[in-house]
């Protein structure tokens, strides 16, 4: 990759199957139970990657995989969507990551469990390898997984060439990981349980989270956006702030939605769009993958996003 065709933008975090999981009844412990079981690509960083991929966005992924053939797999389909995984490191010594989604019998959020101790590979003195590539980037994007050093560096050589970096806290814990780097982020995109943690606060009401994508930004974050599920998303800049609804749509899974809108929020940032029109991207993205049994709806393009988009 030269120069010119350097990418845009820099994913850094988890590549995995995702194994999802709805029970057909109410769960008894102790016997089998019957439920619908699906497995398709996933990871935060690889979702975000795969949604600008398909949105026309030239993307890098720097992320982690083991030597066997469920992390080839991955890297294969990724590539396919249009993805750069030549930089992803192949370990031996490591399994490829996963992440098990537990939905209930009425298909609501149930719970997560994930493995991406692979990235601890990914250290401070890894990125220092990828120092160009970085460089020449437009933004760089850190999914919450990577461990706290290695996005500590990500911001410190991004910062050293102007470079603005967008966080996905990916979940609650890592958010709490990250927080002392909260004001070094250009973006953030937690969910309402992820912003509290990354401000040490609680978030009763949709005004209760504007006030604290306000109070990011005060911190120093220039786009803050919490999403609300449901309530659609609200979100604070230097210039302003505001609330935009979801929109409504049947709901085939879960997975993979505040990564999509992550990657739309990304691509509008980088393209210097409205900030209301670039909101309204990532809300339509979002919708656009919950209407899918995959974690990244393969009929991802900017032409579903303006078909979807509420104006």
């Amino acid at each position: 990759m030269t120069q010119s065709e350097s990418a845009e933008i820099v994913v850094l975090g988890a590549t995995c199957l995702d194994v999802k999981i709805r029970p057909l009844a109410p769960i008894q412990p102790g016997t089998s139970n019957p439920a619908q079981i699906r497995l398709c690509e996933g990871g935060c960083g690889r979702n975000v990657a795969e949604n600008l991929a398909r949105l026309g966005v030239r993307v890098t992924l720097l992320s982690v995989v083991g030597t066997d053939l469920l992390g080839q797999r991955l890297l294969d389909l990724t590539a396919a969507a249009g993805v750069d995984v030549s930089r992803v490191i192949l370990s031996p010594d490591h399994t490829t990551g996963a992440c098990l989604a537990m939905f209930t019998d009425e298909n609501r959020q149930g719970y997560a469990l994930d493995d991406v101790n692979q990235l601890r590979i990914i250290t401070p003195e890894y990125l220092l390898t990828q120092r160009e590539l970085l460089s020449n980037a437009k933004m760089v994007m850190v999914d919450g997984n990577v461990e706290r050093e290695a996005a500590a560096m990500a911001l410190s050589l991004s910062k050293e060439y102007g470079v603005p970096v967008g966080l996905d806290p990916a979940c609650v814990r890592r958010a709490y990981a990250i927080r002392p780097h909260l004001s070094e982020f250009y973006l953030v995109t937690p969910d309402r349980a992820e912003a509290e943690a990354l401000l040490d606060t609680t978030i009763g009401s949709a005004e209760g989270a504007l006030e604290a994508a306000r109070r990011m930004v005060a911190l120093g974050v220039k786009v803050a956006i919490i999403t609300l599920a449901e309530e659609g998303l609200v979100y604070a800049t230097s210039e302003g702030h505001g609330r935009i609804p979801a929109i409504r749509s049947d709901i085939a899974d879960w997975t993979g939605a505040g990564d999509a809108l992550a990657a739309a929020v990304l691509y509008g940032l980088i393209n210097q769009m409205p900030v209301d029109e670039v909101m309204r991207l990532g809300i339509a993205a979002a919708t656009l993958t919950l209407k899918s049994a995959k974690s990244v709806n393969p009929d991802m393009s900017l032409e579903q996003l303006y078909a979807n988009m509420v104006i």
